[in-house]
């Protein structure tokens, strides 16, 4: 399939990056009405739904003040992120550079200062070449050593294929494996700061568009920053992922081994529940207001592989809003919550353990899990498969 081309800017293209640095409009404020849509909800607290949902597909989530303060009566909370030390925390509450603002004067200044360093010099080794997610074709004049990750889920898979060498920033929600903490930070998923990105000299930016804001991506690249994007929605393309993420580090080697042992755990929890009953399945990625997973979704898919039929997977967008009553209509027999921080869980069940009359009620199925483990489509993917599949087939594991 062909794909956009983009080239790395060489040194003498750098004269135009000033005019590159204009505030340009943010193509966020009038797209995206199908998810609002979905959500049901206002544009502001639609918007902020939408990016809530985005996060906690990737694990991760704003600070709660913040996300309050966005959503205001709406009423859903962000999840829990990774502290920064305070000079970061006041830092990113200032919203100084921030990548969904158009830099003022004195960051833009900072920011011509350090582009220079951030694009790739003459004399380096034979261009190197990449499609990402989108069919977007990547040229760069060597492969890159210096990466910044904006999706947790990415991480985890450069740290999986050994490459974490090759990794100079994250975001404040990379936070597994543990080594990824002690990667400098340029801030959330939604709002990195481009002055630490360029700073960082990073030579390509690793992104997704389910939590990633579309005007982040044009910034960078209007810096002469390459965008390489992933995104998995089925399985099959976790492996995908894993697979150009070994392209983008150089390390093909270690493609096959990750590879391997994720479908080796998933072959073995497909075996230990096949031929057993499908429970009819409830899955709450966030209690309130309900969002569930659809037909698209990684998440039902899972749920498939762990032997159970979501009574969510006839919904036609990846994850919609969905009221309660329509959930209790459907009768599920088990019901997974997704774990989002501390004491989250516990709140949510107790709101579906008061609706006695349903099966999974009365037979004390109301599970939690993981929500990082299987709302991010990284190595870990297959731990939260095994703890699906144990809430719904426990026999199976005995």
């Amino acid at each position: 399939m062909a794909g956009l081309l983009l080239l790395a800017p060489q040194p003498d293209e750098r004269l135009s990056v000033q005019a590159q640095l204009e505030p340009v409009e943010d193509p966020d404020a009038h797209a995206g009405l199908d998810r609002q849509a979905a959500l049901g909800a206002g544009a502001g607290p639609a918007r902020a739904l939408v990016e809530a949902a985005a996060l906690e597909l990737h694990g991760a989530a704003a600070h709660r003040a913040r996300a309050r303060a966005q959503i205001g009566a709406v009423g859903i909370g962000l999840g829990r992120g990774r502290r920064r030390r305070q000079e970061q925390d006041r830092h990113h509450q200032r919203g100084e550079a921030r990548g969904h603002r158009a830099p003022d004067a004195i960051t833009r200044r900072r920011l011509l200062l350090g582009v220079g360093a951030a694009v790739l010099t003459p004399g380096a080794a034979a261009a190197a070449s990449y499609v990402d997610a989108r069919g977007t074709r990547i040229v760069l004049p060597a492969p890159p050593r210096r990466i910044v990750s904006l999706v947790p889920s990415a991480t985890e898979l450069i740290f999986a294929l050994g490459a974490e060498d090759r990794l100079v920033g994250v975001t404040d929600f990379c936070d597994w494996p543990p080594a990824a903490r002690s990667k400098p930070s340029v801030g959330g998923m939604i709002d990195p700061s481009l002055e630490t990105i360029v700073a960082l000299k990073a030579e390509v930016v690793v992104a997704t568009d389910d939590g990633n804001r579309q005007h982040t991506s044009e910034q960078l690249r209007r810096l002469g920053i390459p965008v390489y994007r992933v995104r998995a929605s089925r399985v099959s393309q976790v492996l995908d992922v894993a697979a150009g993420l070994g392209e983008l580090t150089e390390r093909r080697g270690a493609v096959a081994p990750l590879v391997a042992r994720i479908r080796r755990r998933i072959d073995a929890i497909a075996a230990a529940v096949a031929g057993r009953p499908r429970p009819r399945v409830l899955y709450v990625l966030w209690p309130e207001p309900l969002i569930v997973p659809g037909r698209g979704s990684i998440v039902t898919e899972l749920i498939g592989l762990a032997g159970g039929d979501s009574v969510t997977a006839d919904q036609a967008l990846d994850y919609p809003r969905f009221s309660v009553e329509a959930a209790v209509a459907r009768a599920p027999d088990v019901i997974v919550l997704a774990r989002h921080g501390t004491g989250s869980a516990p709140i949510a069940r107790d709101r579906w353990d008061r609706l006695a009359a349903l099966p999974a009620v009365r037979a004390g199925r109301v599970h939690a899990v993981d929500g990082n483990l299987l709302h991010r489509y990284g190595p870990r993917i297959v731990d939260g498969l095994e703890q699906l599949a144990r809430a719904i087939h426990p026999e199976a594991f005995r």
